[in-house]
């Protein structure tokens, strides 16, 4: 029995049913591809495959030459020439246009700070750090505030003030008395000047023949940055590490003081 199948195609112009068989005999076995282009039934599906599956040659694209850029009349610079350029620009940048109109900045010369200038005749001067003291401080480092400034200057100098005077004088009658009576605390607003002040306590320490144990950075003892261990039998944390270099540091700057305290408890 043959079945038929009916659905319905709209063509622009055209509307009507196209049977379709479920026997094997399909649309283009009676309807040829020569004849299909008359037929105004035929989809448009098969004109757009028709024309895909054509022989159409490629169309290639010839590449644009490009164009070279002349100089035109501009000449090359010499020799003499680009050197000039170059010396114009090294002045120019180092902010003097010639010889004629640079002056070098000024040495200026600073009395060291010894122990002598600590008085109210002085407060308000500049005083650098003696020669013989700095390598004492690079042992046990500059305040971190006060390191920047001084590469900024490249000098180490302070202002001797009034504060200054007076904390002095205290270092000078606790060199009479024991330690237990004589222990101070500098304490102030951020940015008063505590590192300033007690780095000439310090300075004045070293200028004298005493034992000095200065520690500008404390934070590193409590901030756990170094290695650390606790001891079983008394239940506190000791830092190996920090100790040892504490020690080193002790024994570079008052090694000829120790000698003599050594020589003195032998007696």
């Amino acid at each position: 029995m043959l079945s038929l199948h009916l659905y319905t195609k709209i063509i622009p112009g055209v509307n009507s049913i196209i049977p379709r068989t479920s026997i094997g005999q399909s649309f283009l076995t009676r309807h040829p591809i020569q004849n299909a282009i008359q037929s105004p039934l035929i989809s448009s599906s098969l004109i757009i495959q028709q024309k895909r599956t054509g022989t159409a040659k490629p169309k290639y694209k010839t590449p644009k030459e490009k164009q070279v850029k002349t100089l035109g009349f501009k000449q090359k610079k010499t020799k003499k020439e680009s050197s000039r350029d170059v010396e114009i620009a090294s002045t120019s940048s180092s902010g003097r246009g010639g010889e004629e109109f640079y002056k070098p900045a000024p040495d200026v010369i600073l009395n060291d700070m010894f122990p002598e200038v600590f008085t109210n005749e002085n407060v308000g001067k500049i005083y650098q750090i003696p020669k013989e003291v700095i390598p004492k401080f690079k042992v046990f480092k500059f305040p971190m505030s006060l390191s920047k400034e001084f590469e900024l200057f490249h000098n180490s100098s302070l202002v001797v003030r009034q504060s200054s005077v007076e904390l002095i004088k205290l270092l000078e009658e606790a060199s009479t008395l024991p330690s237990t009576k004589n222990r101070h605390i500098i304490s102030g607003p951020l940015g008063i000047g505590k590192s300033a002040l007690l780095m000439q306590a310090v300075n004045y320490a070293m200028c004298k023949p005493w034992i000095v144990i200065y520690i500008p950075h404390a934070v590193q003892y409590v901030n756990s940055t170094s290695p650390y261990m606790k001891v079983e039998s008394t239940g506190e944390f000791i830092q190996p590490t920090l100790t040892m270099s504490l020690l080193q540091q002790i024994k570079l700057v008052n090694e000829p003081y120790l000698r003599n305290v050594r020589n003195i408890g032998s007696n």
